[in-house]
Parts: C-alpha cells; structure tokens; sequence
C-alpha cells in the first residue's frame, strides 16, 4: 500500500503510486537491481522543479544496486547506487522516456545517459569504475550520447560538483575516460574535479549527434 506499516516493495511501486511533488523515503538497508518503467509516465508533464524524490528516511543509510531508469521527472538523493542509466527510447517514449533527471550526493561506480535532456548531476562521487562486489566493469565513468544513433538529442545537461575518478580499462582495446560525450547540446560541466582516468578526462565528439554549447569552467583535470 506505500505505507509506513506497508511500504512499497520496488521503486516502480513507489513512482507509481507518487504524484508529482511528493517524496518517497527508504528506510536503511540494501536494496537489489531497480528498474523503473511505469507506462505511459510522459503524460506526467514536466517540470525539474517539481519532481518525485527519493531519498533515505532520517538517519538511514541506503544502498543500491543497479538502477534503470525508464521514465520522467525524479531526483536521487543521499545514497549509494551501484551503477544507474536512464533512458529515453524513440522507437517508442510510451514505453521508455527518462528525462527531467535531478541526482544529488550519490555515490556510484559508473552512469550513463541516452538520449536524455534536462539532467542535474550534482555533487555526485563517480569510481573506480570496477565494482568488487560483483565484478561489474563499464569502459567509462560517465557515458552521455544517443540510442539509437542521432535519433534524438542529449539536451540541457549539467555536472556542478562531479568527482570522477580511478577509471582503468577493463580490457587492452578499451578507450576508458573519466568522462565520454558522443552527442550533447548545451551541456554545462563546472565545479568538478577528473582524475586518475586511463585516458582523457573529457572526451567530447560528435560520433552519434550533435556537440554544441559546452561551457566547461573552473574543474580540476589530472
């Protein structure tokens, strides 16, 4: 029922049952993989400001595992997430359409953003990219492009106090960098800080979309 004496038994539940505004709180533990992919979540409207919020009862401590997202208009806060992406999916937004993202004091081993806009990644902790609990390895700290290739465009993306670091590649032909763009338009990364990264800090190129209106200012870069 998502109640204090019934709480909601996935994340899903939870964004299904909140309106938006509302804030879902998790009380401590270790929470298994999440996917979250309510249908037709784009008629929820948009909005940064007014968004669903998860985020750990008082005093709790919340960990993660991998986190899916597949819908709109929520914000991560003050917790451990192993490794999360989100989504949107041209070939059909009904089923995926991710975006009007907030995360804030996260800490992970790797993320990736397809295809999204209106993203908020703020004093966020990022690596090593290797997860020892399970041996996971992703090529990059963060990965931001398109899927499909130049289907839709990576939008209105800003780093403010983003901490990559201790990015190693997991196998001899990989290309690890703290940070991979292959698309994005009006991306604003300040306040940040790259370092210990197999390769380039910032890798930025137009393999899958456009690159335009990047304002890269006062980061530290190894």
């Amino acid at each position: 029922a998502c109640t204090a004496s019934a709480p909601c038994k996935s994340f899903d539940r939870a964004y299904r049952a909140a309106q938006l505004g509302d804030v879902v709180e998790l009380v401590a533990g270790t929470y298994p993989n999440q996917v979250l992919e309510a249908a037709n979540a784009k008629a929820r409207g948009s909005a940064l400001a007014d968004l669903v919020v998860f985020r750990p009862a008082a005093g709790a401590a919340v960990k993660v595992g991998n986190l899916d997202i597949r819908v709109p208009h929520i914000e991560f806060r003050d917790m451990e997430i192993a490794k999360f992406k989100a989504r949107y999916y041209v070939l059909d937004p009904d089923l995926y359409a991710s975006g009007d993202l907030t995360f804030r004091n996260i800490d992970t081993h790797h993320f990736s953003l397809n295809s999204v806009q209106h993203i908020r990644v703020i004093n966020v902790d990022v690596g090593p990219n290797r997860n020892p609990e399970n041996g996971d390895w992703p090529q990059d700290g963060i990965y931001v492009g398109t899927y499909p290739n130049d289907a839709r465009d990576v939008t209105d993306i800003l780093f403010d106090g983003v901490y990559v670091h201790d990015v190693r590649e997991p196998t001899s032909d990989a290309h690890s960098d703290c940070v991979q763009f292959t698309a994005g338009i009006d991306v604003i990364i300040r306040n940040s800080r790259f370092e210990d990264c197999e390769h380039a800090d910032l890798m930025i190129k137009a393999d899958q979309g456009p690159i335009d209106g990047f304002l890269i200012e006062n980061n530290f870069f190894d």
